[in-house]
């Protein structure tokens, strides 16, 4: 019997760990509070908004 190895494919995430520093943490807690939403949907909604600025992303 014949035995190859194959490399365990990995699927793509989208879970990602990210550090901020500390004066963007407060501000994105504040803005967070404000439109009332998480601060994970704060996070996803000024980086499409800035990534659609710069334009690579498409607008909806």
């Amino acid at each position: 019997m014949m035995i190859t190895f194959m490399p365990r494919q990995k699927k793509p995430t989208t879970n990602r760990t990210t550090r901020y520093l500390n004066e963007i943490v407060e501000a994105l807690d504040k803005y967070a509070e404000d439109q009332m939403i998480s601060s994970n949907a704060a996070v996803n909604k000024l980086l499409k908004d800035r990534l659609t600025e710069l334009g690579y992303m498409q607008q909806n």
